[in-house]
């Protein structure tokens, strides 16, 4: 793989097996990214205390929110050591430039090509020649969603009497 030269490394073993990530990242010459299964981050402090990760992949779903994610940066930053969010990382838009390879800095946006319902609720992000996507400067997560947009996934709805 050294002739490939990588950028990372992407969860080499399971997500919660610390000595695995160890024993791999003393043993390989390229970085290692994990921690998109990780929540909180007490978990990722106990993985990086370790030695474990030479980038850091917090996926905003599991990691504990938008708080959580920046809060993993500043651990990330503290240590020197980047952050790249895992799918959908449009948090990343808010996460200052960091050291890092190949033709730009991080934070790299991990972008999902998948064909999903949620995506195709509104227009496809332009992909450059380079496979590059332009961040947006707007506030939000990119995805416009309304009530009517979603209503073909609506399959019950309730209300609470107080």
């Amino acid at each position: 793989m050294e002739d490939a030269d990588l950028l990372w490394i992407e969860e080499p073993v399971q997500s919660e097996d610390v000595i695995g990530y160890q024993t791999f990242a003393r043993s390989v010459p390229v970085a290692v990214a994990g921690g998109e299964a990780l929540a909180g981050v007490g978990a990722f402090r106990d993985f990086l205390t370790a030695g474990t990760f030479s980038i850091l992949q917090p996926d905003l779903s599991i990691c504990g929110g938008c708080t959580t994610l920046r809060q993993i940066a500043a651990l990330g930053k503290a240590l020197e050591l980047p952050v790249m969010p895992h799918v959908f990382g449009t948090a990343a838009a808010t996460l200052g430039p960091r050291r890092g390879g190949g033709p730009a800095v991080y934070p790299y946006v991990e972008f999902d090509m998948m064909d999903t319902p949620l995506m195709a609720l509104n227009e496809p992000i332009p992909v450059s020649s380079d496979s590059m996507i332009e961040v947006p400067d707007l506030p939000g997560t990119g995805l416009e969603l309304s009530p009517e947009k979603l209503e073909p996934w609506i399959v019950e709805t309730w209300t609470e009497k107080l």
